[in-house]
């Protein structure tokens, strides 16, 4: 009785979790961003061709804007967009599905830690309902298809102490999780080291299962490392890194020089370059642990970042404290898996110049409700044993009710305006922008679409859509350049637009800044969508030879 008592529980859970992150789907996020529309024209590519954007045949990671993205996303999207067609619900669907699947991996975690019901279906339940998780759910986020396969690959690594065919599972399942997150291919060889220290006694022990394991791992990592070698697939790591950045590499020559000048004792120490990047990935890597990002929205990804709404909910502060300190004092061999988890999450984002940064933490959302589940369970017990049953029940009602108050105001103010206080961050204008750009382009010779606002040709490819064979046939000679591979399609050029470029003969120039013009009006005006106020203007679409564009603009023709 009680066993289904607790799959009810879950089914419910579950099913929660999954409707807050499937109902207007379209709508909030407002706008498709680059990304999805660069998933989702790929996954249209492959259904059609067999070749993504770039004429590659079913690879495993998709050149995109020269981020290498997992094609695995893109292949599991084929058969939606053959059902439903080339949307944003479409493309978006799928996350929802692997959203509430970490709500079950979240489940079958907590039941392996804790060994009980109802701590499992707690932590089940954080999971549902984090504004987080269902925001990162209601996008397609390729990342985070590799949350769900960690966490249940941890559950199987800690769910008894005789090794057997779960450790071989959870090698396959963690390293499977490295064809999607970027972050993981740095942490996971430090987590599975730790893994190995904490647990070499019983490793060691059963050391056929032991090195099974590590076959089994290997060979499921292999078209991974092949694909790495035939692949730039660190451009996108090396163009975020720290060290690679020019402002950086300013500051600490500054840094150096200020040092010098005022013949500051040990300054050679106190200012050499590995210093100062040392105490740069520290303030990077604290910052993740800071009430600012834990709690209330900061966040170097303004995608992420939803208004005063944190990674975790205020009320979870105490809870999280209590299970921190718990987890130090039971220094047992899940508990310091654990704090591994902890401490290695935050590090890939900490080498990157935009840190705190949500989504190269991810790996920190499931782990913190763990803790802080532990922190609810030890409160729990303290309660049991010095209150009476009666003031047990009431307790705990009041804190549920306290987590379901703090959740509904987050989640309402998140469907009713996140999607106005971010709509230029979600390209909410780029649909509107290709559909009049459909209606005018053969009218004019060429058309000049600005790039100051990234990669406008995804889009342009997306909501028209263009066929894809005509897309690989129109790029296949494109230079191959990080995050500008595409300048053409047809009449189509992606520039930045210049002063000059508006002398041009029979041209349509498409922008988002208005040129020093007096009286002049564009053709065409594009606004960022808005329930609440006047829609803000966006794109103008100017025709070069305007009468007004001829006479203040471009010289006299001699």
């Amino acid at each position: 009785m009680r066993k289904n008592i607790s799959l009810i529980l879950l089914t419910v859970i579950v099913t929660l979790g999954f409707i807050f992150r499937f109902i207007n789907l379209t709508d909030t996020p407002a706008g498709f961003n680059w990304d999805e529309a660069s998933v989702g024209y790929n996954a249209y590519s492959l259904l059609l061709t067999g070749k993504d954007e770039f004429g590659r045949s079913w690879p495993i990671f998709i050149e995109s804007f020269g981020d290498f993205k997992t094609g695995l996303y893109s292949m599991m999207l084929v058969p939606i967009i053959n059902c439903l067609g080339l949307n944003v619900f479409s493309v978006r669907v799928l996350n929802v599905f692997i959203g509430t699947s970490l709500i079950i991996a979240g489940y079958f975690l907590g039941k392996q830690y804790f060994k009980r019901t109802t701590e499992a279906l707690i932590l089940a339940g954080l999971l549902a309902f984090s504004p987080l998780a269902i925001h990162l759910s209601r996008f397609t986020l390729e990342w985070y298809a590799a949350l769900p396969l960690f966490v249940t690959g941890v559950g199987l690594l800690i769910h008894e102490k005789k090794f057997s065919w779960r450790l071989i599972l959870a090698t396959v399942l963690l390293g499977f999780s490295l064809y999607w997150y970027h972050s993981l291919r740095l942490i996971l060889p430090f987590f599975l080291f730790s893994y190995f220290l904490i647990y070499r006694s019983q490793l060691l022990k059963e050391k056929k299962i032991f090195i099974l394991s590590l076959v089994v791992g290997l060979l499921s990592i292999t078209p991974l490392l092949i694909a790495f070698k035939q692949n730039n697939i660190l451009t996108r790591p090396q163009a975020v890194a720290i060290f690679n950045d020019s402002e950086q590499q300013r500051l600490q020559t500054e840094s150096l020089y200020r040092f010098t000048t005022a013949s500051v004792p040990l300054r050679r120490i106190l200012a050499n370059k590995g210093v100062y990047y040392l105490q740069e990935i520290a303030y990077r890597y604290l910052g993740h642990f800071s009430p600012e990002f834990l709690f209330f929205g900061t966040d170097a990804t303004p995608r992420i970042s939803i208004h005063q709404v944190g990674k975790l909910q205020l009320v979870a502060l105490p809870f999280l404290i209590i299970g921190f300190a718990e987890v130090l004092k039971k220094r047992s061999k899940e508990n310091l898996l654990i704090l591994s988890w902890v401490f290695l999450a935050p590090l890939p984002a900490s080498l990157t110049t935009d840190a705190p940064h949500g989504l190269r933490s991810l790996l920190l959302l499931p782990v913190l409700l763990l803790i802080v589940v532990i922190g609810l369970s030890r409160v729990h017990l303290y309660f049991k044993k010095h209150w009476s049953s009666t003031s047990v029940t009431l307790m705990e009602a009041f804190i549920f009710l306290v987590f379901m108050a703090n959740f509904l105001s987050q989640i309402s103010h998140y469907f009713l305006f996140y999607a106005e206080e971010t709509t230029s961050y979600w390209q909410a204008d780029q649909q509107e922008m290709v559909h009049k750009l459909n209606l005018y382009k053969d009218q004019y010779q060429q058309v000049l679409v600005s790039t100051d606002d990234g990669q406008p040709y995804i889009f342009i490819a997306f909501f028209t859509p263009i066929n894809p064979l005509e897309f690989q046939q129109a790029i296949k000679n494109q230079q191959q350049i990080f995050n500008s591979r595409v300048n053409q399609l047809g009449n189509l050029i992606f520039k930045t637009i210049h002063s000059e470029d508006y002398c041009l003969p029979n041209t349509l120039i498409i922008t988002k800044n208005f040129p020093v013009v007096k009286n002049l009006k564009p053709i065409a005006t594009v606004y960022l969508p808005n329930r609440w106020h006047e829609p803000k203007e966006s794109f103008y679409f100017f025709e070069t030879d305007n009468p007004l564009i001829r006479s203040q603009l471009c010289p006299v023709e001699k």
